[in-house]
């Protein structure tokens, strides 16, 4: 079982670089974790934008994966939550879970039809660099808590 996450967008900050590489490092003890960076698109034609970005992520897409939509608007979780849902997730016997992470304008509605599901890491609005770094802080996290190991409350 392997997780991918396709983020629209590369990470420019040191230490959000730094934060990414040791979560992947700490995640490589228990799954193959992998990212993919698709290129953002930036300008004043937002739906343009939207829309080119969107469909480079749904190249992502395919049936036997579970496909996660980060989303502000979608489904709130407590990390007890979340840990239940990736081991129901990947006890389903599907090959990858990928996290789909949109650019700064969102994501078309096609990528919001096409995905199996759409959570919330908060209410609030978080930078791509962020939110990747919080994504996988949680699987780690995850991975603590389906284990059994210690983890902060």
């Amino acid at each position: 079982m392997g997780i991918r996450i396709i983020a629209v967008g590369k990470i420019k900050t040191d230490f959000y670089k730094s934060a990414c590489d040791e979560y992947m490092k700490r995640l490589s003890r228990y799954c193959k974790v992998e990212v993919i960076e698709i290129r953002s698109h930036s300008g004043n034609r937002y739906e343009e934008n939207i829309k080119r970005e969107s469909k480079d992520m749904l190249k992502y897409v395919r049936r036997d994966r579970v496909n996660v939509l980060l989303d502000e608007r979608g489904k709130m979780l407590s990390s007890k939550d979340f840990a239940n849902m990736l081991e129901s997730w990947m006890s389903k016997g599907k090959g990858e879970i990928v996290f789909f992470i949109g650019g700064t304008d969102g994501v078309d509605a096609k990528v919001k039809e096409r995905l199996d599901i759409r959570i919330a890491l908060s209410r609030m609005t978080f930078t791509h660099e962020m939110a990747r770094v919080i994504l996988l802080e949680q699987i780690y996290r995850a991975f603590r808590i389906k284990n059994g190991e210690p983890y902060h409350h």
